[in-house]
């Protein structure tokens, strides 16, 4: 039936399209792969280089502290994330970045790029596993914890113009709420066992008392304000500045100390 349909001049017109129908298919087919090949031909050290660049932003971002001493300051106001759920959103991050990284052939890559490529990959893997321990639950021992890398938080950033010292503020403002996040991080960590031995933890109680002061200009936390005036200052500018520092160091920062050492968990 089909051969008789094709001898009909109807039919014939109708073989004619279909082949144009088919040349047209093919063209854009041809075309499409054209266009994509110039991409996959050079995709492995451009989609490396683009993942090394969007691993080190979110890095900044979810560490902003660091950022700022590292002279980005898109984050001067920021402490970051201490919570369980920050954990898990940080974790899933780092596993999505594993799965693009994995997804890039390091065999196309130069020598310092595959030394790269491994160490990042190491890191992510070693991200992704911690978070399903308990151990992420213990936030502090004798020679680290979150109140512990705040107390130096003056010396690890730069003080050069007034938004430094209004940031600064700003985070010692912010203080309290990221102590109460690490308190209930870590009476999670108690109800479930997680916790170190009190072997390991004598005199880190000093960590604590040893910040607290009821002289807020012998604080830590004051000496952004304890030098001389910055040339950017007015005098009155310099002494308002300087009395609200000394405002959030006993109305905030101290309390929040105070609740750590006494045990009674976030407020």
């Amino acid at each position: 039936m089909a051969l008789q349909k094709y001898g009909s001049p109807s039919a014939g017109r109708a073989k004619e399209k279909y082949m144009m129908s088919r040349k047209l298919v093919s063209t854009l087919i041809t075309a499409s792969l054209l266009f994509a090949s110039p991409v996959a031909a050079a995709s492995a050290p451009e989609d490396f280089q683009q993942l090394l660049s969007d691993y080190y932003a979110w890095l900044l971002r979810t560490n902003p502290v660091s950022a700022t001493a590292l002279g980005v300051h898109d984050y001067d106001t920021e402490l970051g994330d201490v919570s369980v759920t920050g954990m898990d959103r940080d974790a899933a991050q780092a596993q999505a970045f594993l799965v693009r990284l994995r997804s890039i052939d390091a065999s196309k890559l130069n020598a310092a790029d595959g030394v790269s490529y491994d160490i990042l990959e190491r890191s992510l893997a070693q991200k992704v596993e911690a978070n399903a321990f308990g151990q992420r639950l213990m936030l502090f021992s004798t020679y680290s914890g979150w109140h512990q890398s705040f107390a130096g938080l003056a010396r690890n950033i730069a003080f050069a113009k007034p938004a430094d010292y209004e940031n600064y503020l700003r985070r010692l403002e912010r203080y309290p709420a990221l102590n109460d996040a690490a308190l209930v991080v870590t009476e999670e960590g108690i109800r479930k066992g997680h916790v170190l031995p009190c072997s390991v933890l004598d005199n880190v109680e000093r960590s604590i008392t040893e910040v607290i002061t009821d002289q807020p200009e012998q604080s830590r936390f004051y000496e952004p304000f304890a030098g001389d005036r910055p040339a950017a200052f007015s005098a009155a500018q310099w002494s308002e500045i300087q009395s609200r520092a000394r405002q959030a160091i006993t109305q905030l920062i101290n309390p929040a100390y105070v609740w750590i050492g006494v045990q009674k968990g976030p407020r």
